[in-house]
């Protein structure tokens, strides 16, 4: 595996998506690892092929702070961006921005964040010289704006992220001229490693973001390349969504809804069947989605007697592929996934 994990969220809010990539530099490969994380354990559950082959083994992956898209980069020059689905775990539409360099020089992209309101993706590189680049992602040209350089043999550029503040820190390490800074730190203190560098206003692209290097004093500690990969504990449920089945509150550990609902397909008739029970509702509706979110079929339920409901979906005009059937009554919503 690469030197690359990342974590988000599941759409229901409780359970978690975690994702891996191969690339050593010899192995090129293009397959998201996707393992589910959930109250039953840990499994793979898909290994999905998208995008360009790649490889090399300096990758890093950034997820929006709504939880729609992913950022990727490696050291060989690639820059992809994809779209996300949190109930799915599935990536989608993915875009290159830059292509991978099978020599020398390379651009050595190192990391990569969005800014809060996702239009903007700032990344860092430090080959030679240390740069911070920016994209605008509502520009279909999807250029590269370098926005600060640095040409020093004793300052490399590290990881960027987004804080709690949505301001954007970036690290950077020292080297002395004597002993490389890697695996282990000098000894040497001065304001390139006991600061961090601080874009103040991400949202405002190349022109008003306001990047001011070794700005934020460590209070005497040092940085290096890297920091936290900690994920964001904070994000809910994907509200409206076919995976919203849980409630989840501040404070609350998450609980199952306590509707029974199974909904599985029958390969000899070529059916999904439904089946609900302890429902509170009188009416609604149901319906079956593609995972990217698309209705492709809706039935109006008028009447739900006792709390049972019973359904079938015919499934002889859609092609094999994981679906969603979706049951919302005037009192709840329950959902189900499904692979034909």
């Amino acid at each position: 595996m690469a030197d690359c994990i990342t974590a988000i969220k599941h759409g229901n809010g409780r359970d978690w998506w975690l994702y891996m990539r191969t690339g050593d530099g010899i192995i090129t490969n293009n397959p998201f690892y996707t393992y589910l994380i959930s109250t039953n354990g840990i499994l793979l559950d898909t290994l999905q092929n998208i995008g360009p082959v790649t490889g090399g083994s300096f990758i890093e992956f950034r997820w929006n702070k709504q939880g729609t898209k992913l950022a990727y980069v490696n050291y060989s020059g690639l820059i992809q961006v994809f779209d996300y689905d949190r109930c799915t775990g599935l990536f989608s539409n993915p875009i290159t921005l830059d292509t991978m360099r099978p020599s020398s020089p390379l651009p050595g992209y190192w990391a990569c964040e969005f800014s809060a309101n996702g239009r903007y993706l700032y990344i860092t590189s430090a080959p030679d010289t240390s740069n911070l680049f920016v994209v605008d992602l509502l520009d279909t040209n999807y250029s590269i704006t370098n926005i600060w350089s640095l040409n020093s043999p004793q300052y490399y550029i590290g990881d960027i992220k987004r804080g709690p503040d949505d301001k954007i820190y970036i690290t950077g390490t020292y080297y002395d001229g004597f002993a490389f800074p890697y695996p282990y730190a000098d000894s040497v203190y001065n304001q390139y490693n006991m600061n961090l560098g601080v874009i103040h206003f991400p949202d405002s692209g190349a022109t008003g973001c306001n990047y001011l290097p070794y700005s934020f004093y460590l209070g005497g500690k040092r940085t290096y390349w890297g920091l936290p990969n900690n994920p964001n504990y904070d994000m809910g449920v994907v509200v409206g969504s076919p995976c919203d089945t849980l409630t989840v509150g501040i404070g609350d550990i998450p609980t199952e809804n306590k509707v029974a609902f199974q909904a599985w397909y029958n390969p000899a008739w070529n059916l999904i069947h439904v089946n609900a029970s302890q429902l509170k509702g009188r009416g609604g509706i149901i319906r079956l989605l593609d995972v990217s979110g698309r209705t492709l079929y809706e039935k109006k339920i008028d009447n739900i007697h006792g709390g049972y409901y019973t359904s079938e979906i015919y499934m002889n005009a859609f092609s094999s592929g994981i679906y969603f059937v979706q049951l919302i009554t005037d009192k709840e919503q329950v959902a189900g996934k499904v692979m034909k």
